[in-house]
């Protein structure tokens, strides 16, 4: 039950604001956690199955399939989601904002003085 909160969370707290801004940088990125948030619904609804608010009329084979199948979801959309998280929205054309170049050398007076 606790994958309710995480996609309540996700969705408030990523999807939302993410969309309202326009900031998803390519697909990739809509991909990668809109399956994360839909591989948490089969999970949810085992524990609704379990909690006995669902499925109710079914034999305990059934229900053993259903669970079966729910665990393949929450397994397939994972991966889906695991695996495009990695990719770089790049590979889609993606060029992130360029920042003012930065001075990365330390000023003379320091330089060579490490502790």
């Amino acid at each position: 039950l606790y994958f309710i909160g995480i996609i309540y969370y996700i969705m408030t707290n990523a999807v939302i604001p993410i969309t309202k801004a326009g900031e998803w940088r390519t697909v990739i990125d809509v991909i990668a956690v809109s399956t994360y948030v839909i591989a948490g619904l089969p999970l949810v609804w085992i524990a609704l199955q379990e909690l006995g608010l669902v499925n109710k009329g079914l034999d305990q084979m059934a229900k053993l399939k259903i669970h079966a199948i729910c665990v393949a979801l929450f397994l397939v959309f994972g991966h889906v989601a695991m695996i495009s998280g990695m990719l770089d929205p790049a590979i889609l054309g993606y060029q992130a904002p360029r920042s003012m170049e930065m001075n990365h050398e330390a000023p003379a007076e320091h330089a060579g003085h490490m502790k």
